[in-house]
């Protein structure tokens, strides 16, 4: 099952794609009912999101400490858009696996498909940062990303439990 965005490879369709999703939170009946009957788990996600955002931030900065004042300079000008970048993508992703999983409940499917991502932004604003702050903090890295890779299933484990 795939999602109702269209799917684009390209990382110019993601603020299409981006602002489709957007819209469609904002004005489709049925998906705003799903997120409304779920907001408190929702605003977890949504919160660990902001987290994860932040521990890439993080990470950019961790790894450059103690390194040439320029590289310092160009990580330090970097972190708005590494912190903007990962929350835009971290969100994107989850609202599309949201409106995935409202749509396979609403057509009693089995599992819910994975969201389309932009590879590319992906690596460079998410998966870079973060495994910088893996190998600079590697305790702090691995937790939030268990945390990361156990919450959905924990939402819908729980969303099975509410049926």
């Amino acid at each position: 099952m795939a999602t109702m965005a269209p799917q684009r490879a390209n990382t110019t369709g993601f603020l299409d794609d981006a602002r489709g999703l957007i819209a469609r939170v904002r004005h489709g009946q049925a998906f705003g009912r799903y997120l409304e009957g779920r907001k408190e788990r929702i605003a977890l996600l949504v919160a660990l999101c902001v987290t994860l955002s932040i521990g890439c931030t993080s990470g950019l900065i961790l790894f450059v400490l103690g390194m040439r004042p320029i590289v310092v300079l160009v990580a330090v000008l970097a972190v708005p858009f590494v912190l903007l970048g990962s929350l835009a993508l971290l969100l994107y992703a989850l609202f599309s696996w949201l409106e995935n999983v409202a749509l396979a409940n609403a057509l009693h499917h089995g599992r819910p498909a994975l969201p389309q991502l932009p590879w590319a932004l992906v690596a460079a604003f998410v998966l870079l940062p973060f495994l910088l702050l893996i190998v600079r903090t590697p305790l702090i890295g691995v937790a939030l990303a268990a945390v990361a890779a156990a919450a959905p299933f924990a939402y819908l484990y729980f969303e099975r439990q509410k049926r």
